[in-house]
């Protein structure tokens, strides 16, 4: 019986991951602000709430750069670390690498050229193109 409640409890985690790998790749920012760093930020308080029971780390309203009331959620120093590598298998394209970057730096001192570079390359992955020739499967 012990068996059966810790499979289900692996499951759970795990399908609990996935979606918020989802909603990190759909809704959220991976990067480092002085710290490493995730963040979710959406209209819907009810799924940031569901995420800060889980995963822990701060919810706070913020305004939008349109004006609009948001909810964001975000996780900051080790704690971002240790979710970053349960999320890597689950996160696909270019929140992969960030997540795979901020690792990286972690390893490597505040001040060192290496970690300088590795910075920059982070905040090269997050500009987005919406033209048509970067979608998907292209």
């Amino acid at each position: 019986m012990a068996g059966d409640a810790l499979t289900d409890l692996l499951i759970k985690t795990a399908r609990n991951d996935g979606v918020l790998a989802g909603l990190i790749m759909g809704e959220g920012c991976i990067d480092y602000h002085s710290t490493p760093r995730i963040r979710v930020k959406m209209a819907d308080r009810p799924v940031v709430d569901w995420i800060q029971e889980r995963y822990g780390g701060t919810s706070k309203p913020v305004v939008a750069s349109t004006g609009r009331w948001m909810w964001e959620w975000y996780i900051g120093g080790s704690a971002c670390l240790v979710l970053c590598e349960r999320l890597i298998p689950l996160l696909i394209g270019s929140k992969a690498r960030q997540a795979d970057l901020l690792l990286i730096m972690s390893t490597f001192p505040a001040a060192s050229a290496t970690r300088k570079r590795l910075r920059a390359e982070l905040s090269e992955l997050k500009r987005i193109s919406y033209a048509p020739d970067t979608a998907i499967g292209r």
